[in-house]
């Protein structure tokens, strides 16, 4: 687990905190925003980041805003994660996704159905709710209350100043000023809008190859048959290349 402040020093669970060097105790602070942090397994939470504010926040942590990513993630493992954040504290779940394109919101309307019924579960209370907001700090403002923490992915990044590439939890943690907790060791896959612009490009480059193609063939036909024979077989041609054309499309 790996702690930062604002300032960017850099702690390990496993420091030495008898240290005189050690300015400040970093499993207390983490406890102090997530109580059931010391009952965590060292094996999955190692590769952890926690980003806590200089001062941290007065309310107690109530509730844990996960931050769900818009490509294709394992459901079955983030629910079990954010859970064992959760379950010793008590604390409630929000799962919050970004979606700016209405037919992209029934796929996100499914997947958080299905992280709440996975998450709620003993004393959890899990809810979701999908944004329209132009960014995630928007997004998140529009929900934040006091109490909050937010959780993501170490992976998860998202466009700074519109040219660089910046992880979400640090952008957020600096802009917000609220403890953000990013889960590592777990993948994020391409988005359905990317796969569809890769499911369009195929079928365009797909269909282009098939006229140039068959175009071949019937300059061929052209050139050595003569009379209906040559009608027949150019339309029996056209056809099939209208059905191989309609089969890629679909």
């Amino acid at each position: 687990m790996k702690v930062f402040t604002l300032h960017s020093k850099e702690f390990f669970s496993n420091q030495d905190n008898s240290s005189k060097k050690s300015p400040i105790n970093p499993t207390i602070k983490i406890q102090d925003v997530l109580p059931g942090y010391a009952r965590l397994s060292t094996d999955v939470i190692r590769e952890d980041v926690i980003l806590l504010p200089e001062r941290l926040p007065l309310a107690a942590t109530r509730r844990l805003v996960v931050l769900v990513p818009p490509g294709e993630i394992s459901e079955n493992q983030l629910a079990r994660r954010v859970w064992q954040l959760a379950k010793d504290s008590g604390f409630s779940v929000l799962y919050l996704a970004l979606s700016r394109e209405e037919d992209q919101v029934p796929f996100h309307r499914r997947r958080l159905t299905d992280l709440t019924m996975m998450t709620s579960f003993g004393n959890i209370q899990a809810h979701s709710s999908i944004s329209a907001a132009k960014d995630w700090h928007e997004a998140v403002k529009q929900i934040l209350q006091p109490g909050d923490v937010l959780i993501c992915f170490t992976n998860h990044q998202v466009l700074d100043h519109f040219v660089w590439q910046r992880r979400l939890g640090e952008k957020l943690a600096q802009a917000v000023g609220i403890p953000v907790y990013m889960l590592a060791g777990l993948t994020i896959g391409p988005t359905l809008e990317l796969l569809y612009k890769i499911r369009e490009l195929r079928a365009w480059t797909i269909s282009l190859a098939l006229l140039m193609v068959f175009f071949g063939l019937q300059v061929g036909i052209e050139r050595s048959t003569t009379g209906p024979l040559s009608t027949i077989l150019i339309c029996l041609l056209v056809l099939f290349e209208a059905y191989l054309i309609l089969k890629v499309n679909q």
